[in-house]
């Protein structure tokens, strides 16, 4: 939507991939100007006072997406209107804005000041004609706008009250995007009368009004615009690697009344087609059908199931079933998921369901019983012999509300509720269980008030290989009783903060740094502790029942083993360089693998997951001696991160990486360097 700025500059929107969406300010020698950021592409017109007016959508709440007027001044975006659903603004010298505005099932013409205020239709909204693309006349007394109705397209002139002065151009193609010369003689515009979008003029001093093609090109021209000298056309011409911005001397006509080619239905001169399905009402006739209340059992019964199969070296092997549903609205939704463990003949289960009835609050119920192993070894002065197993059942039920507060730039999100938490434990053989603390000998439950917090701000513009731009963070914490003992308490929290910054350096997408920071604490009567170390990624489901991948873990340091450490404190830090590589975006014959782009990051990692001494000394928690003295995790190395598309449609990130441990490698058995492979965002 290119518009003069005086004879040498132009005003315009565009999303270029590696920015978000904004508006720009182009000098005739093609130096550019950022102005602000932008939701969507849209018009943008200067007002009176030098400020912006545009349109741009956004978020009422979770369910309703609007769009809205706003006025820019300098670096300040001001809201006109709330839920308006107003678009295509042009303004004339006094301020006075005509829009069109999104009605049920259809469009209309409005007027409003640029100010706000009171909406004002200037065209009656019927459902077979839509309005789009109204511009004022260089005087203020005219508007020209596209009408489509009844599949003709054609360009109309109004007065300022909506009155219908002319039409022309009446076509079964697509006329769009209409403006004026300087002296209001003249209306340029967009048409497809000829196959393929081409600019027009038209005299409107003449009658009847003489149609004139301007160009011959082989792809698209759009949005054509007049400088005010009346000796340049600005232009949006489509090419194989997007839309530019161009400008030319106005050219000499091609060719004059371009006859519609446009195909119309092979049905319309068709003496034996049938008009209508046997047993269908007659045009005209109202659905006289009993409405009844909504019902989602059809829908949200399961229609699936998936295999599930896993193994790991403390847990075993395991196999499963999972399976989800919704409702045809999101109303409800579920998830479940079954695990039979064959080393030791235990069964595990997960329960999600989700109400959304409420509109706000999400109402959340999950239930879970799971298992986790560890080794049991006996010796001294370093001569550890494996002398059984360790095992913990966990099981929890808890239910939630949640609030969302999603918008184009930030999104909030915060949760309370409560949950009880059930542990016990045993051992194999279980003459073991004897020779650890009491504590193990006990099932205790906890009772707990669970709150979360959640704010971001980061970008991510189409071509990007990270968030940009912006930072991101969230607190976790958690309040829990021991049941059937007075006064014993527990509480933990969680607090994760990420932080971007893009670099303007040469490649398809921004350069990024990024840093993240996390740490937990919780008390030595917690039932359990926090874990460090180990590749946080996501697990993918590459093939039905064959998961692949790292999970995702808070106190990740690559290069070490997943739960080197552990304790009641827990810290780490990180730092990456990510730098985009190619983005091929194609596949490879016949393979149902979709590569988009590649990057390369580099990447410093520290945490520690410990118990202060004196907790390790009391013997009343989970904290062990030795957990006091667990060194510090710092590793460094590099990922190439591959951006794909998985049998053509799962989005998917695959991280192949390396990692150097740095510190006190042998005392947490760390290997010289870590090759690894996972799914998913470092972070």
């Amino acid at each position: 939507f290119p518009r003069w700025l005086g004879d040498t500059a132009l005003l315009y929107s565009g999303d270029k991939g590696r920015e978000m969406p904004a508006a720009y300010q182009v000098a005739m020698n093609g130096r550019e100007e950022n102005l602000g950021r932008r939701n969507g592409i849209g018009a943008n017109v200067r007002l009176p006072d030098g400020s912006i007016l545009f349109s741009q959508p956004d978020y009422l709440d979770p369910y309703h997406l609007r769009q809205d007027l706003y006025v820019q001044r300098g670096d300040d975006q001001i809201r006109l209107t709330r839920g308006a659903r107003l678009s295509s603004a042009d303004v004339r010298a006094d301020g006075e804005v005509v829009a069109v505005q999104d009605v049920p099932a259809t469009t209309r013409l409005v007027r409003m000041s640029s100010r706000g205020g009171a909406i004002a239709p200037i065209t009656s909204a019927t459902i077979d004609t839509q309005w789009m693309d109204p511009r004022w006349s260089p005087q203020g007394s005219r508007i020209v706008a596209v009408e489509q109705t009844r599949g003709i397209s054609q360009i109309v002139v109004l007065d300022e009250n909506g009155g219908q002065l002319m039409s022309f151009g009446a076509s079964r193609s697509i006329n769009s995007q209409p403006s004026w010369s300087p002296d209001g003689a003249r209306i340029y515009f967009s048409s497809e009368r000829n196959g393929m979008p081409q600019i027009y003029v038209a005299d409107i001093t003449q009658t009847p009004v003489r149609l004139a093609r301007l160009t011959d090109a082989a792809t698209g021209v759009f949005s054509p615009e007049v400088s005010a000298d009346n000796t340049k056309l600005a232009t949006v011409l489509f090419l194989a690697d997007g839309d530019h911005i161009g400008v030319a001397p106005i050219p000499q006509p091609l060719g004059y009344s371009d006859i519609d080619s446009s195909r119309v239905s092979p049905r319309a001169g068709c003496a034996n087609c049938v008009a209508l399905v046997d047993g269908t009402a007659p045009l005209g006739t109202s659905d006289t059908s009993k409405a009844t209340r909504y019902s989602p059992w059809l829908s949200l019964l399961p229609r699936y199931w998936l295999p599930v199969f896993g193994s790991t070296t403390t847990d075993g092997s395991f196999f499963g079933a999972a399976t989800s549903g919704y409702d045809i609205v999101s109303r409800h939704n579920y998830a479940v998921e079954v695990h039979r463990n064959l080393r030791f003949h235990e069964n595990s289960g997960w329960l999600w369901y989700r109400y959304a009835g409420l509109g706000l609050p999400l109402i959340d119920l999950s239930a879970s019983q799971d298992y986790s192993h560890d080794v049991l070894y006996t010796g001294t002065a370093g001569n550890f012999t494996d002398v059984g197993t360790f095992i913990q059942r966990d099981r929890i039920v808890s239910l939630q509300a949640t609030f969302i507060r999603p918008r184009f730039r930030t999104y909030s999100q915060a949760s309370i509720g409560g949950e009880i938490e059930n542990f016990a434990y045993s051992t194999t053989p279980d003459t073991l269980l004897q020779y650890l603390t009491s504590f193990y000998t006990t099932s205790p439950t906890f009772p707990a008030i669970v709150a979360s917090f959640g704010w971001s701000n980061s970008q991510r513009p189409g071509l990007s290989i990270s968030p940009e731009d912006g930072i991101s963070g969230s607190v976790l914490a958690r309040q829990r009783w021991q049941s059937g003992t007075s006064g014993s308490s527990t509480r933990s929290v969680v607090g994760v903060s990420s932080l971007y910054k893009s670099l303007d350096l040469q490649g398809f997408a921004h350069h990024v740094l990024a840093l993240r920071g996390a740490g937990g604490l919780t008390d030595e009567r917690s039932p359990d502790r926090f874990s460090a170390g180990g590749i946080s990624g996501t697990s993918l489901e590459v093939f039905p029942g064959v998961p692949l991948g790292e999970q995702r873990r808070v106190f990740g340091v690559r290069g070490y083993p997943a739960g080197a450490e552990g304790g009641i404190r827990a810290y780490s830090a990180a730092v990456e360089y990510r730098a985009p590589l190619a983005a091929p975006s194609r596949g490879f014959r016949f393979i149902p693998v979709f590569v988009d782009k590649t990057s390369l990051t580099l990447f410093g990692e520290t945490g520690r997951a410990f118990c202060p001494a004196s907790a390790s000394a009391s013997g009343t928690g989970v904290c062990r001696t030795s957990d006091a003295a667990n060194p510090v995790m710092t590793s460094a190395g590099a990922e190439l991160n591959i951006d794909t598309g998985i049998q053509l449609d799962v989005a998917a990130r695959i991280r192949l990486g390396v990692a150097f441990p740095l510190a006190n490698r042998a005392d947490l058995r760390a290997p010289t360097a870590q090759l690894y492979g996972t799914f998913g965002a470092s972070f």
